[in-house]
């Protein structure tokens, strides 16, 4: 008994200081560790080539499939065709794998019964691709993560699909106390498939390159990512969170992944307009206006004349080498020498330079070109002289040096960014 009353006292000393000490000790310093190593990782999103890939791939298996179900009805052939219109309603919504997998039949059989057209007044609203993407879709309400309300939508194809599913459950054998749409049809089974298989098979096998990065949440970070690029405002962005099933601030917080392209290419404007004193230029204007060659501007305005000179405006060598020559000695006499060499030079043509509006122009006409590193041909250049009046008597070569003086430029100013 007394052995037994001094491990008592031990435990509860050592629970006694797992509740003082472990939030200081052991939690906060494992969290600590698991954001450190959360640094600097990489950010992998799907590659457009293989959701274009996915995308194929459930088409054509979408058609054999319902093509066999139709034919020959069986366990088996309603089993591949549920598979696949559930990887592609989660594809295709970006929905979380488990809410989808969850769809009851009733849930379907209600959107579709209670299915009304809109009241005028939002009609009116819409545009004319609005208004037929609003008949040309089902909106399905599911019970999503803590019990939200999320909303999947389905096209006229995903509810063909469905449609076929429904009539042919009791003949292939499904569970009638089974109520999921995407029932499992095998051993009087109540349960739904599992819609994560279901996306990571139709992936696996439809040749993508990387499929170890489509899966539903990823694909729900792609979708949150992109929107960044649309400029949404608070109430769009709000949308766009409630099909999603979460909030504004976990949309900021989790999903919006790859920071990381986004700042180097918005914030890295601000901060180079800001290391060069020239924010004030750019008052009222958002990241996007603050154009990226206005920032990148490291050169002094001498420098920004036309480093690139056609060949026929280039000293001649000879010229060169006899200036070279005959410069004397210091400290002799040279009023002949410099007449001499006066009289035999080679009179040079005036650099004909672009002022700063005319550089401003074909920035502003070539960004795309200067963005993406690529050199005007000269039928664009050409159109380009004949569309803007500033650049009216410029000679083609002279835009095309510009342009690729602008290139050149940009180029160093983002290798001494990367240096720093």
């Amino acid at each position: 008994m007394a052995g037994d009353c001094i491990l008592q006292k031990e435990a509860a000393d050592f629970r006694d200081l797992c509740e003082s000490d472990w939030q200081d000790n052991i939690s906060s310093c494992a969290l600590s560790t698991l954001k450190t190593k959360k640094y600097n990782k990489p950010h992998v999103l799907p590659l457009t080539e293989d959701m274009k890939k996915v995308t194929e791939y459930i088409a054509d298996q979408r058609a054999a499939t319902l093509f066999e179900l139709k034919t020959a009805p069986s366990g088996s052939s309603w089993h591949a065709l549920a598979k696949i219109a559930l990887a592609n309603i989660i594809l295709f919504n970006r929905r979380r794998s488990g809410e989808a997998s969850r769809m009851l039949v009733s849930d379907y059989q209600s959107a579709k019964g209670n299915r009304e057209a809109p009241e005028d007044d939002i009609l009116s609203a819409l545009s004319p691709l609005e208004k037929q993407l609003v008949n040309n879709f089902t909106r399905v309400e599911v019970r999503g993560k803590r019990g939200r309300r999320v909303p999947v939508l389905l096209t006229d194809t995903m509810c063909e699909e469905v449609e076929q599913l429904l009539a042919l459950r009791d003949q292939v054998g499904v569970n009638p106390a089974n109520q999921y749409l995407f029932a499992r049809p095998f051993f009087v089974s109540i349960d739904h498939i599992e819609g994560h298989r279901c996306l990571r098979e139709a992936v696996q096998h439809s040749g993508a390159k990387n499929p170890q990065d489509i899966t539903s949440t990823k694909l729900r970070q792609h979708l949150a990512t992109v929107t960044q690029l649309l400029n949404l405002n608070d109430h769009e962005l709000e949308q766009v969170c409630g099909f999603l099933g979460h909030n504004i601030s976990v949309h900021r917080e989790y999903y919006r992944l790859p920071q990381d392209t986004y700042q180097l290419a918005k914030v890295s404007r601000l901060l180079l307009a800001a290391e060069r004193g020239k924010i004030s230029r750019f008052q009222g204007k958002s990241l996007d206006e603050i154009h990226m060659d206005e920032a990148l501007e490291f050169s002094d305005s001498e420098e920004e004349g036309n480093e690139c000179e056609d060949e026929e405006q280039h000293e001649p060598i000879d010229s060169v080498t006899a200036s070279a020559t005959e410069s004397p000695a210091p400290g002799r006499a040279v009023h002949g020498a410099h007449r001499e060499s006066a009289a035999n030079k080679k009179p040079q043509r005036a650099r004909d330079y672009l002022s700063s509006d005319q550089i401003k122009a074909v920035r502003k006409h070539f960004a795309r070109h200067i963005e993406h590193s690529l050199v005007p041909k000269k039928a664009e250049c050409l159109k380009i002289l004949e569309k803007e009046s500033l650049l009216h008597g410029k000679s083609w070569t002279k835009i095309k040096c510009s342009v690729r003086n602008e290139i050149e430029k940009r180029k160093r100013a983002i290798r001494k960014l990367q240096r720093r």
